[in-house]
């Protein structure tokens, strides 16, 4: 599932991009007929064709109190970082982790929604 979605991402992000590069070609060629086109407008575009081609595929996990956000990410990056990656039913953390996954992806882990627990300090 991982590889069809970040597939299917980039395959809208491509398309994104030929659509801002048209949008880019219509307002030059509107300028070639002399219509009037601010700078700024010219400038938001190549801005969000830069933007889109930076992007990361942005995933976030989110649930109630150790309901297994951290070992869903644990798994996906296969890897368990003990100082910030805390899997125990009566520890929890307060933070968003953000990590990063072969460049591509970014796994959101959230704190837990509705829990009573306090976490351990």
């Amino acid at each position: 599932m991982k590889n069809e979605t970040l597939e299917q991402f980039k395959r809208n992000q491509k398309r994104n991009q030929e659509i801002l590069k048209k949008l880019l070609d219509f307002v030059r060629t509107g300028e070639e007929y002399g219509i009037k086109v601010e700078e700024s407008l010219k400038d938001k575009i190549h801005n969000a064709m830069e933007n889109v081609a930076g992007q990361k595929l942005k995933v976030a996990l989110v649930g109630g109190f150790s309901e297994g956000k951290t070992s869903i990410a644990v798994a996906w990056i296969e890897r368990l970082d003990k100082e910030s990656m805390k899997i125990d039913h009566k520890e929890s953390s307060d933070e968003v982790k953000i990590y990063n996954i072969d460049d591509e992806i970014e796994l959101v882990d959230t704190p837990g929604l509705f829990g009573c627990e306090v976490p351990n300090r």
